[in-house]
C-alpha cells in the first residue's frame, strides 16, 4: 500500500486464496523503521482492501466505510482523534465528494 511517497507493510491474519488476502482480514500497517502507521480490518479481495472496512491511522484518524481496491470509495465516515467527524458520506478514490 502506498501512503503519499511513503511505501507501508504489513503483517496480515485472515482468510485468503491462491496465496493473497481475500476475504475478511486484518492488517498492521509499518513503515520502513519499523513503526506503526496504522491498521485495517474488513473485506480483501485480490490482496487488496476492498468493500466494508475499517482503517484507523496511529494519529486516532479512523475511516469506517467502504474501500475499493485500497482506496476510500463508497459510503464512509472519517473520524478525528477526539472522535468527531471530519466527513461522512459519499468518497471518490480517497477524497471526499461534497456532491
Amino acid at each position: 500500500m502506498k501512503n503519499g511517497e511513503l511505501e507501508l507493510t504489513g503483517a496480515y491474519v485472515g482468510e485468503m486464496r491462491f496465496g493473497t488476502a481475500a476475504g475478511i482480514g486484518t492488517v498492521v500497517w509499518t513503515d520502513s523503521d519499523g513503526s506503526e502507521v496504522g491498521w485495517y480490518n474488513g473485506g480483501f479481495v485480490g490482496g487488496k482492501m476492498h468493500g466494508q472496512g475499517i482503517f484507523q491511522w496511529a494519529t486516532g484518524e479512523k475511516y469506517e466505510g467502504e474501500w475499493h481496491h485500497d482506496m476510500m470509495h463508497g459510503i464512509g465516515m472519517m473520524s478525528r482523534p477526539d472522535g468527531s467527524v471530519e466527513h461522512v458520506g459519499r468518497w471518490s478514490y480517497d477524497q471526499p465528494n461534497y456532491l
